[in-house]
């Protein structure tokens, strides 16, 4: 059995798990580092399709037996429904531009324990689309209805 913990961010509950006050949490990759290198925490499984080049003994949550555990934490640029295709198509390959390029990538996503992803709308649509279902299964299987 699990009980949820409230805090107020995720530092004041990694300095929790630290002390030992609570046994269980989950952080990004960067954010945990200090505390894994410190001794003070030990990563139990990643929560992603992949092992973390960081930690490559640390299974995944779906190698652990536990598919359906996966975090993620996507950024997309949305843009109203209306807005002319040539417009959606220039900030479409500006972006991309900046993302695919590396002194960019470096400083500003995979130093950040994220990877970047240039991909299309119809790509975006998909992802959505597939993690939306994910969602709606667990909502289900935990027996959640709106109030």
């Amino acid at each position: 059995d699990l009980l949820h913990v409230p805090y107020s961010g995720v530092s004041p509950s990694l300095v929790a798990l630290g002390a030992n006050d609570v046994q269980l949490s989950s952080a990004s990759e960067v954010t945990i580092a200090p505390f894994v290198q410190s001794g003070r925490v030990r990563p139990l499984a990643v929560a992603g399709e992949s092992r973390l080049a960081s930690y490559p003994n640390v299974p995944t949550t779906k190698e652990e037996g536990f598919p359906y555990a996966q975090m993620s934490i996507w950024y997309a640029i949305f843009a109203p429904a209306g807005i002319p295709r040539e417009i959606a198509s220039k900030i479409e390959s500006d972006v991309r531009a900046v993302l695919n390029d590396p002194d960019f990538a470096r400083k500003q996503i995979t130093s950040k324990g994220l990877t970047p992803v240039a991909g299309d709308p119809a790509q975006l649509r998909l992802a959505i689309e597939s993690e939306t279902a994910i969602l709606l299964d667990m909502i289900k299987a935990a027996g959640i209805t709106p109030e």
